[in-house]
């Protein structure tokens, strides 16, 4: 199911109704990782940590690769809110298409709270990864990276999909009830956010993953079809 669920996603985004929605997330995408690693880049190159000089400028070359590789370490943070602009567009086409029978979703949630959201956890993930900053030092940092940021990307992805229908709180339950699918789903997208060429498409393949996971999976009887 899991492998399935991803070759899925992918034939999605390049389905004829959603290929131009596709195109234009990417090119935010783009934007928005662009900006956000030379922004960070830039400020660390101009604080002269080192002063001047000779020896002072390769210090602060060293410092600034150092900021271009954290910037890019950070870019899975940054997809639930670009994912966010989209996410209700992508759903609803993914759903009046494959799963009729949940369109139009039962809760609907206007953009400006989910923005608000996705903002809060964007910043809550962005503390939790610099916190573990150290853990590179000691040799664990990378496996840390992965699971942390696979658990709350996957975790933002699928209750927010899964709330459109039976709300934040069985939600909540079912990604529980289903950790390991959730948590594989998080590192398909973690994976896709840091590897070049292909992080362009991370916050589509996040929603339509997720969308397609919730649907997928089993659940209790009451929450099979929402209330009308």
């Amino acid at each position: 199911m899991l492998i399935q669920t991803v070759f899925r996603s992918f034939r999605t985004m390049f389905a004829p109704n959603f290929f131009s929605l596709f195109l234009k997330m990417s090119f935010i995408t783009v934007a928005v990782f662009s900006v956000f690693m030379v922004a960070l880049t830039a400020f660390t190159i101009n604080l002269h940590l080192f002063g001047d000089g000779s020896e002072a400028t390769f210090a602060n070359i060293g410092v600034s690769i150092v900021a271009f590789v954290i910037s890019w370490l950070l870019l899975p943070t940054l997809v639930p809110l670009i994912a966010a602009f989209f996410q209700e567009t992508i759903a609803d086409r993914i759903e009046a298409v494959e799963y009729p029978e949940y369109s139009p979703p039962a809760i609907q949630r206007p953009l400006a709270k989910e923005l608000w959201e996705d903002t809060k956890f964007v910043l809550f993930l962005i503390f939790i990864n610099i916190l573990m900053l150290p853990t590179f030092i000691l040799g664990i940092g990378a496996i840390a990276y992965f699971f942390v940021n696979s658990y709350f990307v996957g975790r933002e992805f699928f209750e927010t999909a899964a709330a459109r229908h039976v709300g934040r709180e069985e939600a909540k339950r079912l990604r529980k009830n289903n950790s390991f699918l959730v948590l594989f789903g998080g590192s398909a997208i973690v994976v896709l956010s840091i590897t070049p060429l292909l992080n362009f498409t991370a916050p589509f393949i996040g929603v339509a993953l997720m969308v397609h996971l919730f649907h997928g999976l089993h659940k209790p009887a009451q929450v099979v079809l929402p209330a009308r």
